[in-house]
């Protein structure tokens, strides 16, 4: 009985096992792999025999191409709304702001409060204390997080 078990513990780990896996880069540059095709991207597919330990199938991998073509992602739902920012040239959270605005083909008007007097001063009535202010319509956001503004700028 013990030698019938081991026998077919000994087979069923001598299956053979394959997997495919997709390798991509991101709009950054970063590479990712996955065992799920990506949406929108060109992705490259890798067929992969894995070792079972077995010593049968060492290692051997077969790349095929697989096509994708690439889209930018749609800011569904979103109406546009006049987006202003009091910022200034050394603050972080500012320069964050105006690469997401960039990056998502927001159109805002910036002002620099430390360069225009008369927008100090309305930086300030707005209650203004840190930087960036964002005024979304007649919304108001105090510093930067992408989801905050997504948020008020669905609403």
């Amino acid at each position: 009985m013990v030698k019938i078990i081991i026998l077919i513990l000994v087979s069923f780990f001598s299956i053979t096992s394959y997997a495919e896996v997709y390798s991509w880069k991101d709009t950054n540059g970063r590479l990712h792999y996955s065992d799920v095709p990506p949406k929108s991207i060109q992705a490259e597919s890798i067929e992969i025999k894995l070792d079972n330990g077995s010593g049968n199938a060492a290692h051997s991998a077969k790349k095929k191409s697989v096509k994708f073509t690439y889209e930018k992602p749609k800011r569904r739902g979103l109406k546009k709304k006049k987006v202003v920012m009091y910022a200034t040239s050394w603050c972080g959270y500012c320069a964050k702001a105006r690469k997401y605005f960039k990056d998502n083909n927001i159109a805002f008007v910036e002002y620099d409060v430390e360069k225009n007097a008369a927008k100090e001063k309305e930086f300030k009535r707005l209650g203004g204390t840190g930087f960036p202010l964002i005024v979304i319509g007649k919304k108001k956001m105090m510093g930067f997080s992408a989801d905050r503004f997504d948020k008020i700028y669905s609403m």
